[in-house]
């Protein structure tokens, strides 16, 4: 579920990426939210609802029927748009995103990760609610890659 939904996100960046959905005349990547995402795209019906509601921290407005309400994704895990390592500032040459459990527990308490790179990673990282920052090294930060 949390790989897919990353993939997913992934799949929207590559789009928004090689689409200009901006329109700025650069071949970037969407990263102020994922939600916001979403509205960036022509065709925004590939791009899920539940996840899009499931940005824990959009800086977007979005604009839904009363019956839409934010949760996590199947209300297992919520997503994020998080920097990378060495940024101070946002690089549109690359994005990152996790996703983590919206209650740590029994089968679910994996956080996962991806970045423009595409492989998807998860580490158990206790009760956490989320991270900030991509990992430096993921494998030598103990984040397992999955297939």
């Amino acid at each position: 579920m949390a790989s897919s939904t990353l993939k997913t996100i992934a799949w929207a960046q590559e789009d928004f990426r090689q689409n200009d959905r901006d329109g700025n005349g650069a071949t970037d990547y969407w990263r102020k939210d994922i939600a916001g995402l979403h509205l960036s795209l022509k065709s925004p019906g590939n791009f899920p609802d539940p996840i899009i509601l499931a940005d824990d921290r959009h800086s977007t407005v979005l604009y839904y029927s009363e019956k839409s309400v934010r949760g996590p994704v199947q209300g297992l895990f919520w997503v994020r748009a998080i920097r990378l390592p060495d940024e101070k500032e946002p690089d549109p040459d690359r994005f990152a995103a996790c996703c983590f459990p919206a209650a740590y527990g029994p089968g679910i308490r994996s956080h996962y990760v991806i970045n423009q790179e595409g492989v998807v990673y998860k580490k158990d990282l206790g009760h956490a609610k989320g991270i900030d920052t991509y990992p430096v090294d993921p494998p030598k930060e103990g984040w397992e890659k999955v297939n």
